[in-house]
């Protein structure tokens, strides 16, 4: 039986992720003598740096998130076998921007549909679903219960046996 569901991300899951990784990220940084410090992509830099002004329940209170994200998807695989789901809300971006929204304020939207399953432990693979109308690839997620990586990768076969024929991948130009 296929169910359509809710996704187990919450902005505040994300916020949380992203409050905890910038002040990781800054403590590294802040190690670093302004010289190396400046070669830092300027947007990597410009997210960290608000890391300098979380406090230290604020920091917790991110990390903590992962919790809830793995108690989250534990209920959910209580109810589902599988969860088939879109990799990224973003087909292509930019080569110029340094993240799909290319905006520091912002910056992990774009990994909403993957970092449940990272951050839960749960097993998930990413394949090619079909192409986009510029003839992008459009990537699909199959994720499975902790453990199931040989469940996941049968789903994987199977979805590539019913997926239909690909684009032959680029090739790198002759010398």
């Amino acid at each position: 039986m296929i169910t359509e569901i809710d996704g187990i991300l919450t902005p505040e899951m994300l916020d949380g992720l992203d409050n905890f990784w910038r002040a990781r990220t800054w403590d590294e940084l802040s190690k670093l003598s302004a010289d190396d410090r400046g070669k830092t992509l300027p947007y990597i830099l410009n997210w960290a740096e608000a890391g300098a002004k979380l406090s230290g329940v604020d920091v917790v209170r991110g990390f903590n998130q992962t919790m809830a994200i793995r108690a989250a998807a534990a209920k959910l695989f209580c109810e589902v076998d599988y969860v088939i789901s879109p990799v990224s809300p973003v087909v292509n971006f930019p080569a110029e921007f340094a993240a799909p929204l290319n905006d520091p304020a912002k910056p992990f939207e774009h990994i909403c549909f993957t970092v449940p399953w990272n951050m839960s432990e749960n097993p998930a693979l990413s394949i090619n679903g079909g192409y986009d109308k510029k003839g992008f690839p459009i990537g699909v997620q199959i994720i499975g219960r902790r453990f199931d990586d040989i469940g996941v990768l049968a789903m994987g076969k199977a979805f590539e046996g019913l997926r239909g024929p690909q684009k032959p991948w680029p090739t790198p130009p002759k010398k």
